[in-house]
């Protein structure tokens, strides 16, 4: 391992790119559960960026803080007994920033819109986010989709949710065009949350022919989106229900329904996790070539590093709700700095562990109710230092773009007192 470079202090993890304007800000995110035996501190400073039309991959074992840092952007953790002592989300909004009317400024990134922090916003507010900004496609399909309606149900309902004032404008029903009367009917008929008795109403003969209208256009539009996730036979796919689906199809079919309204941002919580090898690539593949056509940026959450390599443009490692490493991909793969970081790439099989046994981290993750001052990963390190547990190492770059939270890589640029000399299988 080359651990002799000059290190620099960065006042976070962010990596500023002239390439794409940034979409989202993580600033010193912190998150404690209130529990009986004490508040757990399952986020310690979490602070990175996501550009526009980028892929961030979170890496991590189970536990280290992934879903709950994704979960955060959309107000998805329980509170209490969740809380954020400290920490903001800050996320491009379609406004103009106040500050600089447009202009552009350091309030807003030179962005010219401004940034709203989705942890202070209320639950209306949240609504106009959640799915229409940014959409989150979860673990387990089987779970997350509903057995009892029909896949065309249960993506027609984020069709009208994200559609709904088109679908009357192609139906002829926009104010103006019918009679007050029928244009309230029918747009109770098209809302997501119709009632049983909005459906018999739309049966009138004088609202029938309107209400098929919509009926096609909405199947049109449910169609279209599963055939854009390369799910064979749309229409017949349409009308079965979840259980009647492989596992990759119902994937494909989470990922029509986040799609719906082209978010801003993407989440993807390990999405392959419940697939075959096989079936998890093809995965991989189709949100890659729906990132090109949506224009939508990923986040996407893993404990498996060798799946980031083919879909991630930086990575994020998190060990114990804090930071370990920040890095492009290809960085990362060429020049893993953590010793936590070489453990995770140690435990990936290759074609030299066959039949043999695999190098894993010895210990456990800490007691989050009462962690170590310094780093979370001393009590595991190989490495460890004299200070480590007492001493927060921060994340210093180490190289352009390359940041790591690790005593071997000082701040001033000075030789460690203790260099490290692991190799990695990852080459």
């Amino acid at each position: 391992m080359d651990s002799g470079h000059n290190a620099k202090m960065s006042d976070s993890s962010s990596v500023e790119s002239p390439r794409k304007p940034l979409l989202a800000r993580v600033e010193d995110l912190n998150l404690h559960f209130d529990t009986k035996y004490g508040a757990v501190q399952a986020l310690d400073g979490i602070s990175f960026d996501v550009f526009e039309q980028e892929t961030v991959a979170l890496v991590g074992e189970t536990g280290c803080g992934k879903s709950v840092t994704a979960r955060s952007f959309l107000q998805l953790v329980e509170t209490p007994p969740g809380r954020y002592p400290a920490g903001e989300i800050r996320f491009k909004s379609e406004r103009e920033c106040d500050s600089c009317g447009g202009a552009g400024c350091a309030e807003c990134y030179d962005s010219g819109r401004a940034f709203d922090d989705l942890l202070a916003m209320s639950s209306g507010e949240m609504q106009g986010i959640r799915g229409d900004r940014i959409a989150m496609v979860f673990q387990d399909p089987q779970q997350a989709l509903n057995p009892s309606l029909t896949v065309e149900n249960q993506v027609a309902e984020s069709v009208l949710v994200n559609h709904h004032e088109e679908i009357l404008e192609e139906a002829g029903i926009a104010p103006g065009k019918v009679d007050d009367l029928t244009s309230r009917l029918l747009d109770a008929y098209a809302s997501p949350s119709r009632k049983w008795y909005n459906r018999v109403i739309a049966e009138a003969p004088l609202l029938r022919s309107k209400k098929k209208r919509i009926d096609a256009l909405v199947h049109e539009r449910v169609v279209d989106i599963l055939r854009r996730t390369q799910i064979a036979n749309p229409e017949e796919v349409s009308r079965k229900y979840p259980h009647e689906l492989s596992g990759g199809m119902q994937q494909r079919v989470m990922i029509s329904m986040a799609l719906v309204a082209e978010p801003d941002l993407l989440i993807a919580d390990e999405p392959t996790t419940a697939l075959d090898v096989t079936i998890q690539s093809r995965i991989i593949e189709l949100m890659s070539d729906l990132q090109e056509e949506f224009n939508t940026s990923f986040l996407y959450i893993t404990h498996d590093l060798s799946l980031v390599e083919d879909i991630a443009d930086r990575v994020i490692v998190m060990y114990a709700g804090a930071i370990a490493e920040v890095s492009e991909v290809e960085q990362l793969y060429d020049n893993p700095l953590h010793p936590y970081t070489w453990g995770l790439f140690n435990s990936i099989p290759t074609a030299d562990t066959v039949g043999g046994r695999l190098q894993g981290i010895d210990g456990s993750i800490p007691d989050l109710t009462n962690p170590p001052e310094g780093c979370r990963f001393c009590t595991r390190c190989p490495e460890v230092l004299d200070h480590c547990p007492d001493v927060d190492p921060g994340l210093v770059e180490v190289e352009e773009g390359h940041q790591v939270a690790c005593h071997l890589y000082p701040a001033d640029g000075s030789e460690p007192s203790k260099v490290a000399a692991i190799e990695t299988d990852n080459d």
